[in-house]
């Protein structure tokens, strides 16, 4: 669950979807992710959360809310590609452009596990 998030932030920080359909994911499966212990994944769900209850006040732009969610993804990501052999990557800045061309490539099988 924890990849298929990450999956579906930077998908939304690409436009590939849109803030309601990231919404529409995340809702159903907040009482599993909010259940999960204290880690990179959760705050990133919590940053989400507030995220969007400062849109709905009006207190933050979406524009506004994208530069933080870059922001908080541009933190180290760990994850493992599935290849001949298996390798490891930890990236930091360079993650969100590194990640997406991976998720984009359809050559590779991608699991992501934050740390």
């Amino acid at each position: 669950m924890s990849s298929e998030l990450i999956i579906k932030v930077y998908s939304y920080l690409r436009g590939g979807i849109t803030l309601e359909s990231l919404e529409d994911w995340l809702v159903p499966r907040l009482p599993l992710l909010l259940s999960l212990p204290r880690s990179l994944i959760s705050d990133l769900v919590a940053a989400i959360e507030l995220g969007l209850a400062e849109m709905s006040s009006g207190a933050l732009s979406e524009e506004a809310f994208r530069r933080k969610l870059e922001e908080f993804m541009n933190k180290s990501i760990s994850f493992t590609v599935f290849a001949d052999p298996p390798s490891e990557v930890t990236l930091t800045s360079a993650a969100y452009n590194l990640i997406h061309s991976v998720l984009t490539s359809g050559e590779i099988n991608v699991q992501v596990e934050v740390q």
